[in-house]
């Protein structure tokens, strides 16, 4: 037990293992602040957070909010964020945004079974981690693949051959390859052909929070789209290859020009007419 943490995953507890980390930092009026790490396929891979917030997320068993909780960090992961960190605004998102729909679930799993597999080779990594395909899935159960991999199955875009085991009690079980279908529609949803995310290209200023929070976010998932921002310095030359990946992977752009006295946004102007 690492810092009052019980053993398991902080997200989702202990029937599923992780590695946990603390370190503690010593304030000159005697406080103690305490900074978490974890390494939990369930969540997806790593993730980080503050003990002052571990209480909004760690006691809850509200598992649908655990599971949109996963989503965005396996999302931040996507961007290149390598350990994202829980913050109570973090937190705040996971309670409000939707949970995906069925055909979006099905969609990230066939991209974690494509993931690092070769048109004709076994794509039953979904098995094998299956933590990790719950985490990219938005599942709570693993109950729930079965059906998200039946749509995919009906949709053609995985195709499933039978095999024998060396179990007696199981002695046929299923091995699941990606079609060139399933290969031509995940390239579809990487140029967001078929993607309910949207970009935020903004000064991300604390004076543009409200706006962000109580205006664009709520308009976006009202429309039914998952909205993305990338926190980090907006200048041109900090753009990188995976910001651009997203834009492209996005349903559209919503750019918002405004800029305090340091001048103009370069990299909102950048991103807006990259996705133009």
């Amino acid at each position: 037990m690492v810092l009052g943490i019980p053993p398991g995953c902080p997200i989702w507890g202990r029937g599923y293992p992780a590695k946990v980390t603390g370190e503690e930092t010593y304030r000159p009026d005697g406080y103690i602040s305490t900074f978490v790490k974890v390494e939990s396929e369930r969540a997806g891979g790593a993730y980080s957070f503050g003990m002052s917030v571990y209480p909004e997320f760690g006691y809850t068993e509200d598992a649908a909010f655990r599971a949109r909780l996963t989503t965005l960090l396996v999302d931040q992961r996507a961007l290149g964020v390598v350990c994202p960190e829980i913050t109570k605004d973090t937190i705040e998102s996971a309670k409000t945004k939707r949970s995906l729909r069925v055909y979006e679930r099905a969609n990230r799993l066939l991209q974690f079974m494509a993931d690092g597999t070769r048109l004709g080779s076994s794509a039953n990594d979904h098995e094998r981690k299956m933590p990790a395909a719950l985490a990219w899935s938005e599942s709570i159960f693993d109950s729930e693949l079965t059906p998200l991999l039946d749509h995919l199955l009906e949709a053609k875009r995985i195709k499933r051959s039978i095999v024998e085991t060396h179990d007696p009690e199981y002695p046929e079980g299923f091995v699941y390859f990606i079609t060139v279908e399933g290969y031509n529609y995940i390239e579809s949803l990487a140029s967001g052909v078929h993607s309910n995310r949207v970009f935020v290209a903004m000064w991300f200023d604390a004076s543009m929070k409200e706006v962000y929070y109580k205006g664009i976010e709520p308009a976006i998932r009202e429309a039914g789209y998952e909205p993305t921002r990338v926190d980090q310095e907006q200048f041109l030359t900090k753009i990188d290859d995976k910001i651009i990946a997203d834009i492209r992977g996005s349903a559209f752009v919503v750019a918002d020009f405004t800029h305090g006295e340091g001048g103009q946004r370069g990299s909102v102007y950048y991103e807006a007419g990259f996705a133009h």
